[in-house]
């Protein structure tokens, strides 16, 4: 038996689940990037720095739990496999997921601060404010750079370019 009041356990567990979705939806990108595209560099870099990091979160997650007695096991993943016709559209989905992300943890919060659940409200918040909008910054700022490359049809040099565009955070190594 866990820490944990229930409800909170089920909204922290929305956050643990929703990282490997996060995981599914880059990977899917990274196999557009690499067959569509023809962009081996960035699908590399990202598939590296960004779809790996996402398990990892989930990790965090469970680790934390782990120290209150709490259980997670890993929810259904379901596949993405949307059909994107460009980058900008796919970094779009990559903001967008972000975005889920992040509301997803401002839930558990609120739940967590509800229950008294106080430990996890502090972890959530962290979480929330200093690991998650690193992710969600690189993502607008790709997404906003890949709109600009698309408009003007130099996608193709995007793939040469793109490390102009990694941000300072995870230019050093990300979290």
């Amino acid at each position: 038996m866990g820490l944990t009041s229930k409800e909170t356990l089920d909204a922290v567990h929305k956050v643990f689940d929703y990282a490997f979705k996060v995981n599914s939806i880059c990977d899917n990108i990274v196999y557009y990037l690499d067959i569509t595209e023809n962009q081996p560099s960035f699908q590399r870099w990202f598939h590296e720095n960004i779809a790996h990091i996402f398990p990892q979160l989930a990790d965090k997650v469970q680790t934390f739990g782990s120290l209150r007695n709490d259980r997670f096991h890993r929810g259904e993943v379901t596949e993405s496999s949307k059909e994107y016709v460009s980058t900008s559209e796919a970094m779009e989905d990559f903001v967008m997921a972000m975005t889920t992300f992040e509301t997803l943890t401002t839930e558990a919060i609120k739940v967590a601060i509800k229950n008294q659940d106080f430990a996890y409200e502090d972890f959530l918040r962290d979480f929330n404010f200093s690991v998650l909008p690193i992710y969600t910054k690189q993502a607008l700022v790709f997404y906003e750079a890949t709109k600009k490359y698309d408009a003007t049809n130099d996608i193709h040099k995007w793939n040469n370019d793109y490390e102009e565009f990694i941000i300072e955070q995870l230019a050093k190594g990300g979290d």
